[in-house]
């Protein structure tokens, strides 16, 4: 049985009891958390159920090169600190065995100014140069399953990138962006509008030029919810029953991590 809403908060609960938490690096969506029911069985005057808490993420790694180059930088931008959380994450892979790698999504891409035949070798070859560097300190082609990808012009990042920008004109660019032409008509309008022209060669295109590490994993922790079972109570009669009720003790076993124990109502 595998429910995601009305467990939600039973998940969060037993995560909280146990103090997990999510380890991540430069994440981009928050885990997500999925609880499952192993099993249902009955200890004495409880029912003990065991879940299997899940959580999957994404973490993501961006590294940035030069214009009409296609060989990694550490020292340039932020490269080193990315690189590092990187490693750091990688590590944590060897270190937490419960985090399952699902995937993992090395794409290259190059920014949307120059020739369309130049800019699709340009992100092959960085999504190539980045898979080398992965795969020469982490082996990952050899441990996961690794999957590669190119973005020759990446217009989609252009168009996110002018609209969180004072560029100038702005809704104009935008308007050229969004349009029908071919990307080199869109190239040439924008180039004919010189302030915003100027303004996306220093602040827009640079960041385009890019290659990324995507790492979809999961992870689960089993917690056990132990239930006290309601028993008869004694109806009130003349004389004592033969067979006194006994007092309702609280058991918790403390072999488990993470433990609930849910009273009955009075």
């Amino acid at each position: 049985m595998k429910t995601r809403s009305t467990t939600f908060l039973l998940a969060l609960a037993l995560c909280s009891a146990s103090g997990v938490r999510a380890q991540m690096q430069n994440t981009t969506t928050a885990p997500k958390v999925d609880t499952v029911l192993l099993s249902e069985t009955v200890d004495g005057n409880y029912r003990v159920r065991r879940y299997r808490v899940e959580r999957k993420g994404d973490a993501d790694y961006s590294v940035l090169y030069r214009i009409n180059v296609s060989t990694l930088a550490p020292k340039m931008g932020k490269n080193s600190e990315e690189l590092e959380a990187l490693n750091r994450f990688a590590q944590s892979l060897v270190q937490d065995t419960s985090k399952q790698v699902s995937r993992i999504i090395v794409t290259g891409y190059s920014s949307p100014d120059g020739p369309r035949a130049l800019n699709d070798r340009l992100a092959k070859a960085r999504m190539q140069n980045f898979l080398n560097y992965v795969n020469g300190k982490y082996d990952f082609s050899k441990r996961f399953d690794v999957k590669s990808n190119w973005v020759a012009e990446d217009w989609e990042g252009c168009r996110m990138a002018v609209e969180h920008a004072p560029v100038p004109d702005k809704q104009q660019v935008l308007a050229i962006i969004n349009g029908n032409d071919t990307p080199d008509q869109k190239e040439y309008r924008l180039k004919q509008m010189p302030a915003a022209w100027e303004y996306m060669k220093v602040h827009i295109l640079p960041p385009l030029r890019r290659a990324e590490v995507e790492v979809q994993y999961g992870s689960g922790t089993v917690f056990e919810q132990r239930i006290m079972i309601e028993r008869p109570r004694c109806e009130p009669v003349e004389q004592s029953c033969q067979t006194p009720c006994d007092p309702c003790d609280l058991i918790v076993d403390e072999n488990i991590t993470g433990i609930i124990v849910e009273m009955p109502e009075e």
